[in-house]
């Protein structure tokens, strides 16, 4: 009787030991952003994320007149699912709509104006490292440089974003 509860006991553990986390790290919970001025053009560019606990996120970048002014326009919105292990961060973007990026120009419309981007079912992975600050209240972020986004000069830095919500 001792073998049979000894073996019952021992798969009790392999299974709760090999179970997948449910959910990222929940304190990515809320709204994150992060801003910064636009040197010669007199406005703020601002980009935010909205993650949810289920391990789903919103991100959108806008421009502003200024650092509490109103908003201009969109340049950039996506939305998917994000993994958080340890450092390491994935975002896989199931959705993105933008206005054809161009950093010099930066063109701002309306959200409904976006154009959709057409991705691949699985969407497009983005790896980076991100480590938390405040205790959750902020996190530094740094993309790895992913041409197939466009926009290898913007991610290829560390930006600290900070809890809004």
């Amino acid at each position: 009787m001792s073998r049979f509860r000894f073996i019952l006991i021992f798969l009790a553990i392999l299974v709760i030991s090999c179970q997948k986390d449910e959910a990222p790290q929940s304190f990515l919970s809320g709204t994150y952003e992060t801003k910064q001025e636009i040197q010669g053009r007199g406005s703020w560019y601002f980009n935010q994320f909205r993650f949810q606990a289920d391990g789903t996120f919103e991100q959108t970048s806008f421009l502003r007149e200024s650092e509490v002014g109103e908003r201009i326009g969109f340049t950039y919105y996506s939305r998917g699912k994000y993994t958080l292990n340890g450092i390491d961060f994935t975002l896989i973007e199931t959705q993105i709509k933008d206005t054809g990026f161009n950093e010099a120009l930066l063109p701002v419309v309306n959200i409904t104006e976006l154009t959709e981007r057409e991705l691949l079912p699985e969407g497009l992975e983005s790896i980076g490292i991100l480590r938390v600050l405040n205790r959750g209240n902020s996190f530094t972020l740094r993309m790895g440089c992913n041409p197939e986004i466009g926009i290898c000069n913007m991610l290829n830095r560390t930006l600290t974003y900070n809890k809004i919500d």
